[in-house]
């Protein structure tokens, strides 16, 4: 099984589908930011309050797999294909929760600036009792760094 499918079928226990954007999309993953930052600095009001996310999708044109960073009070977006996936799994023991690990390069394009680029991210999934948290962290290419934590959502325990 390649990564690429590997992710999305590791992303499905979690996922749920849409046709919100212009071509059919599935959405694998929604993940509502909690708390932002850009270069250590706390810009969490400006994503929190204004309902900023993070979705991975796929289109029904593309095996690819894309993410877009999403600030709908501000009416912008950055969005684009992920790519060199690798994925790490660790079950949980007494000392911290079972996580996956995901690691990928994200070319992107802002639509706010039009400015494009790639980066290195570092997806970390987080299943607790009460859900599913996540912590993104993504390194653009001018080495500029942006954090972000949340849950994601409609996640539940799951049943067993």
């Amino acid at each position: 099984m390649t990564a690429g499918i590997k992710f999305i079928f590791m992303l499905a226990s979690i996922c749920y589908s849409t046709t919100a954007f212009a071509q059919k999309t599935e959405v694998h993953a929604k993940l509502i930011i909690q708390d932002a930052r850009f270069n250590n600095a706390d810009i969490s009001e400006a994503w929190v309050q204004q309902g900023g996310y993070l979705v991975l999708y796929s289109t029904d044109d593309s095996e690819k797999v894309f993410l877009a960073s999403v600030n709908p009070g501000q009416k912008s977006q950055s969005y684009g294909n992920t790519f060199d996936l690798k994925v790490k799994s660790v079950k949980a023991d007494s000392d911290q929760y079972e996580h996956d690990i995901f690691t990928f390069k994200w070319s992107y394009i802002n639509d706010y600036d039009d400015k494009k680029g790639t980066a290195s991210v570092k997806l970390t999934k987080i299943v607790k009792d009460v859900g599913v948290a996540f912590t993104c962290l993504i390194i653009a290419g001018n080495l500029d760094v942006i954090e972000f934590k949340g849950y994601v959502q409609g996640s539940l325990k799951p049943l067993k």
